[in-house]
C-alpha cells in the first residue's frame, strides 16, 4: 500500500503552461551531458534555441519517438527510452521510475521550432500576420468589409493609401495590415495601375510576391500584356522576389529584392 501511494505521488501532473501538462515520468530531471549516456539506455536528440521548458514539452509531445525530455539553458533534449522490463519508466540518471505517461498538448500551433498558444500571433514567410486558432495558424484579417475611411481614399473600385515613407516589402506589409488592410493588389491590376499613375510620384511596392498577388492570383510571365502585366523582360529576379511598380516603367511591374526600402501603397481589404 505504501509503495502504491509513493507511486501515485510520483505521477502527479504539474501544469507549467496553460495548455501543456508535464508529468514526473516524462520529465528527465538529470543535468548530465546527453553524449554521456550509454546507447543501450536509449538515444537522445538535442534541439537548441528553445525558449522555455513548456515549449520543450510541446516539442516532445509532437515528436513520436520522444518519451522523455530535458530542458536546460535553451537546449531541449528529447529521449526515446520508453519503459524498462517491468513496464516502468527509468530516467537516465536512475533517480526515478514510474508508469509510462505522456506529455499532453492542447490547442497550440507548431511552426518549425516555434510553438504558439491559442490566440498567439506570428508573422509568416510572406510577412502576413497569422493567429493560432484551433491548432491552425490562420491569417489575421482586420476590419473586413468596412467602408473606405481615412487615411484611405476611394478610387475606382478600391480604397488606397500612399504613405510618405520607405520600408522593406515585409515591413510595408506589416504597416498596411496594422491599418486594417494589406499591400495593394487592387480588385484588378487596371484599378491599381490607374491609381498609381494619378497619385504616385515614385516607384512603390505592391501586394505581390513570388509571382502571385497576395490574394492568390498568379502573375503570368507576360511582356506588358494581359490583365496583370509585367514590364518588358520581367520578371527576372528569381521566384521569391517581391514586386514593385516603378515610375520610370510607367508603373508596370518589375520584381526586386524584398529588402530594398521603397515607398508602398496600401489597400483596405
Amino acid at each position: 500500500m505504501e509503495k502504491m501511494l509513493a507511486l501515485m505521488v510520483m505521477v502527479v501532473m504539474v501544469v507549467v503552461w496553460p495548455h501543456v501538462v508535464v508529468t514526473d515520468s516524462n520529465l528527465w530531471v538529470g543535468i548530465e551531458e546527453p553524449s554521456g549516456f550509454d546507447s543501450s539506455q536509449g538515444t537522445v536528440k538535442n534541439i537548441p534555441n528553445i525558449r522555455s521548458q513548456a515549449q520543450c514539452a510541446m516539442r516532445a509531445s509532437m515528436t513520436p519517438s520522444s518519451y522523455m525530455f530535458q530542458y536546460n539553458g535553451g537546449d531541449c533534449v528529447l529521449y526515446d527510452k520508453k519503459e524498462d522490463s517491468q513496464g516502468q519508466y527509468k530516467l537516465p540518471d536512475n533517480t526515478n521510475t514510474a508508469p509510462m505517461l505522456y506529455t499532453r498538448l492542447h490547442n497550440v500551433c507548431i511552426d518549425g521550432n516555434n510553438v504558439y498558444e491559442e490566440g498567439d500571433e506570428m508573422t509568416d514567410v510572406d510577412c502576413r500576420q497569422r493567429r493560432c486558432t484551433n491548432r491552425t495558424l490562420e491569417p489575421v484579417i482586420l476590419a473586413p468589409g468596412l467602408p473606405c475611411r481615412s487615411p484611405f481614399v476611394e478610387y475606382d473600385d478600391g480604397c488606397f493609401y500612399l504613405p510618405q515613407t520607405e520600408m522593406t516589402w515585409c515591413d510595408a506589409r506589416k504597416y498596411c495590415v496594422g491599418l486594417g488592410g494589406d499591400l495593394a493588389y487592387g480588385p484588378t491590376f487596371e484599378s491599381l495601375h490607374q491609381f498609381l499613375v494619378a497619385n504616385a510620384n515614385k516607384g512603390v511596392w505592391v501586394g505581390a510576391k513570388s509571382r502571385k498577388w497576395l490574394d492568390g492570383r498568379v502573375l503570368p510571365d507576360t511582356d506588358r500584356g494581359g490583365e496583370y502585366p509585367w514590364f518588358t523582360d520581367e520578371p527576372n529576379s528569381g521566384p521569391k522576389a517581391c514586386v514593385k511598380a516603378p515610375r520610370h516603367r510607367d508603373y508596370f511591374l518589375v520584381d526586386k529584392n524584398c529588402n530594398i526600402e521603397l515607398r508602398f501603397v496600401c489597400q483596405l481589404v
